[in-house]
């Protein structure tokens, strides 16, 4: 499994993570190199592996304003030192970078 990062207006992959706290990191930037109102244009979300339908125990699919708050209570939260284990991992695959900007 993995959190991706995606455009919702245009349909684009913004960027893959491996865990939620690099996915919100990953949406922080790029709401601070777009307008305020584009987190209604993002959706950040689990997928699991190829062929699979769902994803049983997934984390809710964070969009617009329940993106934002949860960035909020990331920024909020004390600093933890990179683990895969204690950062919210999505899996142990690298991250993919695709950055989008307006």
């Amino acid at each position: 499994m993995h959190g991706e990062l995606w455009d919702t207006e245009s349909g684009n992959l913004v960027e893959s993570f491996a865990t939620e706290a690099d996915g919100l990191r990953g949406a922080r930037d790029v709401l601070a190199a777009n307008a305020p109102d584009f987190a209604e244009h993002l959706a950040l979300g689990v997928v699991g592996v190829e062929g699979e339908s769902a994803v049983t125990g997934a984390p809710p699919v964070l969009e617009g304003a329940m993106l934002t708050d949860r960035i909020n209570q990331l920024s909020a939260e004390p600093r933890q030192p990179h683990a895969a284990e204690d950062n919210g991992a999505y899996s142990s695959s690298s991250s993919q970078t695709r950055r989008a900007s307006r």
